[in-house]
């Protein structure tokens, strides 16, 4: 939810026509499995054998927001 706020404010900063914003978030959207890492450094793999790992924690903030209950609409 994070990367995609910021997503979303860059496209208002640009003034991204409103179509092309929805386009754009349902790709990343389909990607979101791949991109986001709910476990630790352990669950991490990369595209080869060779290639390094960049892991970056989340943010204590960001784990007390994503274990708030979502509340439903």
């Amino acid at each position: 939810d994070y990367r995609e706020n910021l997503l979303i404010k860059a496209f208002n900063k640009v003034g991204t026509p409103q179509d092309i914003r929805d386009k754009w978030l349902r790709i990343d959207s389909a990607f979101k499995h791949a991109i986001v890492n709910t476990g630790g450094v352990e669950e991490c793999h990369g595209r080869w054998k060779t290639e390094e790992i960049i892991y970056e924690p989340m943010p204590d903030y960001l784990k007390k927001k994503s274990l708030k209950p979502q509340q439903n609409s």
